[in-house]
């Protein structure tokens, strides 16, 4: 896939927008020139080069007649992704030119935060030739499911963040194989209807998605694309950085700060007003398991209206914050959803209800985005399953029945947790706001992931290492295994830490 930067009188001639999407005939536009095959830029006697400056990041350009080939180094990961390296396309030596992964030169790669210039309008075109496309969407290694999944299982198992709660009796009546033969995009009206009123939003706001993960997926989909600026919180669950950087958006971090892992709101004000498409975060936060409450909620939410930048809030742990009444749940904060327009949220049954299996989730937010969101779920999943919807709604429902006892343990267990960390004078446990995660602290030179690797071969102890979440020098606890397994693994960690 060929990104291709144009003048705005040739962007006139041939039909463009400014919207990365195919004209309205269903042909893609057609670029002024391709580039070869093998990926690498031919010079010709007639190019010139030049550099531009844009949202501070250096850009050099080949002009080519009325087209432009743009080449930039890829971002540093420093605290706020600003940062670039530009490279001199005169070189002599063409190997520096040639596409040979994401930290060299690549002249198919217009910069994320490069949106519009004065004299210059990005027009979006494609090159379809072989394995662009691949290039374009090239994910890194999602080393914090890896830990999980290719390792055998230790005695002690703290990496888990869900809970696993009995629903034997709510799910048996629901296998009825009528519905074996029943599908449709919409899903379940009941459970939508069930949704609605637990967010306080029309029908229509709501998609139902086939876990939490499609939801984000589809809901970034729909809300940014190249050229974009996305400011994300640190620390973050991978995927939620890593989808927007794919779809060629520009990043931009601001750190939760600890103890409380709170935002510096000035800090959120100075970089929404630096032109940010789309604000990312989630409520609980994870690794941390630190909640944002209403009093906090209500002031991003008007520091975000002040700029008119809509969020995305992974709202997937908001439940382990509920109590409980005779009556049903009630739960600790709102909803984004509830309290800014922009706001668009997604959840699922996978973590506070265990029922990951159920591979059922939701969105919520503006029409405008539900409407485009719909169109785009039809070409990664577009059915759902009706089995599971309606357990979801059954299980929904008689949550207050069920979950007290398992949320009593989790208080019990981060309690034990809270002791233990107070006992030692080289960690600190941030305290989870009734997240079954909490992230702990470590005053020692060793990097999270060599810290974790020893305690799972030495200790057959696993925990999460901080740095797959943009966090270093910690590790991730889940406080869903039982009491004596979790007890056992902090007396392990004792040993380990007492050598280090």
């Amino acid at each position: 896939m060929v990104w291709l930067l144009q003048t705005e009188s040739h962007r006139e001639s041939c039909g463009g927008s400014d919207s990365p999407q195919d004209d309205e005939s269903g042909s893609p536009s057609q670029p002024l020139y391709g580039i070869p095959d093998e990926g690498r830029y031919q010079k010709n006697k007639d190019d010139r080069y030049g550099s531009c400056e844009s949202h501070g990041h250096q850009i050099v350009v080949v002009y080519r007649g009325n087209g432009f080939l743009v080449g930039l180094e890829k971002e540093q990961e420093d605290e706020d992704c600003n940062d670039v390296i530009k490279d001199n396309l005169e070189t002599e030596d063409p190997d520096r030119l040639t596409r040979s992964g994401p930290s060299s030169v690549t002249l198919q790669f217009i910069p994320p935060a490069f949106r519009r210039s004065p004299n210059v309008y990005i027009h979006l075109s494609h090159c379809w030739s072989d394995g662009w496309l691949d290039d374009m969407l090239e994910f890194p290694a999602f080393r914090h499911v890896d830990w999980i999944n290719r390792r055998q299982a230790p005695a002690f198992d703290l990496a888990w963040s869900n809970i696993r709660p009995d629903w034997t009796g709510f799910i048996r009546d629901r296998l009825d194989p009528g519905l074996l033969s029943f599908s449709s995009p919409r899903g379940v009206e009941d459970l939508v209807e069930h949704l609605s009123e637990l967010y306080g939003v029309d029908g229509s706001r709501i998609m139902l998605t086939n876990g939490c993960s499609e939801a984000n997926w589809i809901a970034m989909v729909s809300s940014i694309g190249p050229g974009s600026r996305v400011l994300v919180e640190k620390p973050i669950y991978k995927p939620l950085m890593e989808i927007p950087r794919a779809l060629g958006a520009g990043i931009i971090t601001i750190k939760r700060r600890p103890p409380r892992f709170e935002f510096d709101l000035d800090e959120m004000d100075r970089k929404l007003s630096g032109g940010i498409d789309l604000f990312i975060m989630q409520n609980h936060n994870n690794p941390t398991g630190r909640a944002l409450f209403e009093e906090e909620l209500r002031d991003i939410a008007r520091i975000l209206g002040k700029h008119r930048v809509p969020v995305l809030v992974d709202e997937v742990y908001r439940d382990y914050a509920m109590t409980f009444t005779g009556a049903g749940a009630v739960r600790a904060f709102p909803s984004m959803v509830e309290i800014y327009d922009r706001a668009i949220i997604t959840s699922s049954m996978t973590k506070v209800y265990g029922a990951g299996g159920l591979m059922s989730g939701w969105m919520v937010g503006p029409r405008r985005i539900l409407n485009r969101a719909a169109r785009n779920k039809m070409y990664t999943v577009p059915m759902t399953n009706p089995i599971s919807h309606y357990i979801t709604l059954d299980i929904l429902r008689n949550a207050h029945r069920v979950l007290p006892g398992y949320f009593a343990g989790i208080r019990e267990k981060e309690n034990l947790v809270y002791q233990w960390a107070a006992g030692r004078g080289d960690v600190v446990w941030s305290r989870p706001d009734g997240c079954a995660v909490g992230f702990l602290c470590y005053d020692h030179p060793q990097d999270s992931v060599e810290l974790c690797e020893r305690l799972y071969n030495e200790k057959d102890v696993r925990v999460i290492p901080g740095d797959f979440f943009h966090i270093g020098r910690g590790f991730r606890i889940a406080l869903s295994p039982k009491y004596e397994i979790l007890k056992e693994a902090l007396k392990r960690m004792d040993d380990l830490l007492d050598t280090l």
